[in-house]
């Protein structure tokens, strides 16, 4: 109910209430996109700006499907003329954005969310090589034990990132041996 009211505030123009009460309404939904996609527009709108760059990348590395990465884009080239400029401070929010989200001592899950962080960095055009590492890692760490579902992912990942890269017969030689394993929906 937060999150709507929050909405409701933000349409009528009051930014400052829609982020207060988002910001009480993330509590507990911390991963969910649509979440993080709303603190971070609510935050630029009030002129927080590096918040909102960092819960836009968030939302963009827990499944966002496109309008935190649009607002991301749109709020990068109004704040930074130069290219250059934008490349390096996306790279740091990015690094910002991957150092939280790795942060973990749990060695099943950590895997787990350095391949996740290295498809989003190859998203974000930042660090394509280090992706490719991490996600390299990922996959080397498969052995008997690892679940169906967790294999898909780590292989799919690293042909994600090798695509990325350009290298397209590397990314669908990954992918081939799953072809069989995964849902054709």
């Amino acid at each position: 109910i937060l999150d709507t009211q929050a909405l409701v505030y933000f349409e009528r123009g009051y930014t400052d209430s829609a982020l207060a009460l988002e910001r009480e309404a993330i509590k507990g939904n911390e991963t969910d996109p649509s979440y993080l996609y709303y603190l971070s527009i609510y935050e630029e709108a009030t002129g927080n700006r590096d918040d909102a760059f960092f819960h836009a990348a968030q939302a963009i590395l827990h499944g966002d499907r496109g309008a935190a990465s649009t607002k991301f884009d749109e709020w990068l080239k109004k704040a930074m003329p130069g290219e250059k400029e934008r490349q390096t401070f996306k790279g740091s929010i990015v690094k910002k954005v991957v150092d939280a989200y790795i942060d973990d001592k749990d060695p099943k899950t950590l895997m787990r969310k350095r391949s996740a962080a290295a498809v989003f960095m190859a998203n974000m055009g930042v660090d394509l090589q280090q992706a490719e590492t991490m996600a390299a890692n990922a996959v080397s760490s498969i052995d008997d034990n690892t679940p169906l579902d967790v294999m898909i992912a780590f292989k799919t990942n690293l042909a994600s990132i090798h695509a990325a890269l350009g290298k397209h017969a590397k990314a669908l030689g990954g992918l081939l041996p799953v072809r069989e394993l995964v849902s054709p929906y």
